[in-house]
């Protein structure tokens, strides 16, 4: 099951940051971070968030508690109000709003955790009981709307027993108009499936005369992939089991074109009541469908435009972060080492979102990452001297947008952990190696250094602060991180696999799985 998705609403960087940091430790995923109730809107239909820690005082001119009533109109998102203050008539505007909990800043992990908990599983309940309504009253209707059906037909089959044969004459003749006249394609078919009739309409859209058309079956000229879903409907109908149906569906035409067509089906009885054939009127929707398709993808070309611009804002974010970092480092150079591996690590979260805001998708390619992480870390701690890089992919692999953060600050801390206890001698750099395939990579970290006697990766034991982090990060599923001495060289070796990359074909065949 996947982890809960928390969107933090914090308008003090470093709060957030801790939150965030919390969070992850707690095993829960952060769809984002955003400063601003106005930005917030923007966020939660984007981002799609499980669950919104929203800071009560914000600046700009929407407040945490405005943004929150805000959300609550348009989106179905449990709001956790995080506040430092007491003000009655703020927490009484805040109770109008109908949040699910409240958190008193500085936050306790336990009561954070019990309080996200809780107010997932109530908003869950909520959810629960208003879907469970809404089902109800939808079968409450279509029951209502099948007896109108059963009633009406009742009532015409009473009248046409009273109707004279010269009534049945004049509909025999008004039906034979309409049939030859009729815009739309209307067809009978016999209970072995095959064509009756067929209108000048339907011809004329699948290009058969009708004397083509007696000799098939109506799945003859069905779409294969439409086919399952048609005939299960007629076996239905001829069970008794419905009296009609209506599906869209696909023809393929005598030129071997595609033709979407909405088809409206019911039996045909006699005046005894027995079965005589199928009924249907078909209509060309083929311009809806192209229609519909091309908004579509009007649509999915605005949300990437949106995310990557999200993307950049963050990315600029950081590295102005990131410079007020280094002026404190300059200024404080007691706390310098303390100020580099947090300026790596803000870095490579940056690296992350500027690799997200060039391209199209935001894919991240596994590659340009670790180059870029290793490149930076060299920059910072390694004096400029940047890392051997040696690649033996067979195929290009793709990190999965939600682990690109995670991954990062684990090879960041890697990197630097290599840097700092590495050889001084020029002639023993940091070595990173990367190799894999489509199941899967291995990024190997290699610097002549030793590991304490009684370092133990596994279990946590004699780990440093940067080492707890990266264990704290590691992804529980597709990720596994050995760290252990040889030949003079400490070597870490982190395996990669889905669904933490992923090979480009991959990526393509889940993206196809998931579309219609």
């Amino acid at each position: 099951m996947n982890s809960p998705r928390i969107l933090i609403v914090e308008d003090d960087p470093l709060m957030a940051q801790e939150l965030q940091l919390r969070l992850e430790m707690l095993n829960y995923g952060v769809a984002g971070i955003v400063a601003s109730g106005e930005e917030s809107q923007l966020q939660v239909a984007v981002l799609k968030p499980d669950l919104i820690l929203m800071d009560v005082v914000l600046y700009g001119a929407m407040d945490g508690i405005e943004a929150a009533r805000q959300i609550h109109l348009k989106h179905d998102v449990p709001v956790v109000f995080l506040t430092a203050y007491s003000d009655k008539d703020l927490l009484k505007r805040a109770k109008s709003i109908g949040p699910l909990a409240y958190l008193v800043k500085p936050l306790k992990e336990k009561e954070l955790q019990l309080t996200i908990e809780l107010a997932l599983s109530q908003h869950r309940m909520e959810t629960h009981s208003r879907q469970a309504r809404i089902e109800l009253e939808r079968r409450v209707a279509e029951r209502t709307a099948e007896l109108e059906i059963a009633n009406q037909r009742l009532q015409q089959e009473m009248a046409q027993r009273e109707e004279t044969a010269k009534a049945l004459l004049e509909r025999e003749t008004s039906y034979r108009i309409l049939f030859e006249e009729a815009p739309v394609g209307i067809v009978t078919a016999n209970a072995g499936k095959r064509f009756t009739s067929a209108n000048p309409a339907f011809c004329r859209m699948l290009g058969y005369t009708e004397d083509e058309l007696l000799e098939k079956t109506f799945l003859e000229i069905t779409c294969p992939d439409d086919r399952s879903e048609n005939d299960l409907l007629t076996e239905q109908a001829l069970r008794g089991e419905i009296h009609s149906y209506r599906l869209n569906k696909r023809y393929v035409k005598k030129n071997g074109e595609i033709l979407w067509v909405t088809l409206s089906s019911s039996l045909i009885r006699d005046n005894a009541g027995h079965f005589v054939g199928f009924l249907a009127v078909v209509e060309d929707v083929t311009a809806l469908k192209q229609a519909e398709a091309l908004r579509l993808e009007q649509e999915a070309a605005q949300r990437r435009a949106l995310v990557r611009e999200v993307h950049h804002r963050i990315k600029n974010n950081l590295q102005g972060m990131t410079g007020l970092l280094r002026q404190q480092m300059e200024s404080h150079p007691e706390v310098r080492s303390i100020l580099e591996e947090v300026i790596s690590q803000v870095n490579s979260i940056t690296l992350v979102y500027g690799l997200q805001s060039k391209g199209a998708s935001q894919q991240l390619v596994l590659t340009e990452v670790l180059e870029a992480i290793g490149r930076a870390a060299g920059e910072i701690v390694g004096g400029g001297n940047a890392p051997q890089f040696e690649f033996r992919l067979d195929v290009p692999l793709l990190v999965r947008v939600d682990e690109g953060v995670p991954l990062a600050l684990v090879l960041n801390e890697l990197i630097l952990n290599a840097f700092k206890h590495r050889s001084t001698d020029p002639t023993c750099p940091v070595r990173i190696v990367l190799s894999g395939g489509v199941e899967g990579a291995v990024v190997e970290i290699f610097n002549p250094g030793l590991l304490g006697k009684d370092f133990r990766f596994d279990t946590g034991h004699c780990l440093g602060t940067g080492l707890d982090l990266v264990k704290a990060l590691l992804p529980a599923r597709g990720a596994r991180l050995e760290i252990f001495a040889e030949n003079g060289l400490v070597h870490a070796r982190l395996t990669l696999s889905t669904p933490v990359v992923s090979s480009l074909d991959g990526e393509r065949n889940v993206n196809a799985s998931g579309s219609s």
